[in-house]
């Protein structure tokens, strides 16, 4: 019971692999670092729009009232900021060549989301 011969395998250089793989592990990783760097500064204008720089006299006077949150124009920015990221990560996508810049875009945006989404939630959330 001999079936047909296999199919030699093809056999292929190791250095042939390595150079593409270095290529995409750089573009997800400067990917990753603008996906950063956005959310960042994204986080870095809600905290300064609602920072409170009032002067309070000190334990004997009570604290004035907190102020309003300002939510309308960060909010109005961030979509702004992650939109225009996000069309620009599917135009890089839709090129093949720039695939993995694409992901690592979004794998940057996700993971400092994440991130900063802990860091609110432990600080505030209690």
């Amino acid at each position: 019971m001999s079936g047909p011969d296999p199919q030699p395998l093809e056999y292929r250089n190791g250095q042939q692999e390595l150079r593409p793989f270095a290529g995409r592990v750089l573009q997800s990783i400067g990917g990753a670092a603008i996906g950063f760097i956005a959310v960042s500064f994204l986080v870095f204008v809600w905290g300064i729009v609602n920072l409170d720089l009032r002067a309070y006299p000190g334990p004997p006077a009570s604290p004035p009232p907190p102020l309003p949150f300002k939510w309308k124009g960060p909010l109005v920015l961030s979509i702004g900021v992650l939109s225009v990221l996000g069309l620009f990560a599917y135009a890089m996508y839709r090129q093949n060549r720039f695939r993995w810049f694409a992901a690592g875009i979004l794998l940057g945006i996700g993971l400092t989301a994440l991130g900063e989404g802990l860091c609110f939630g432990f600080t505030y959330g209690r």
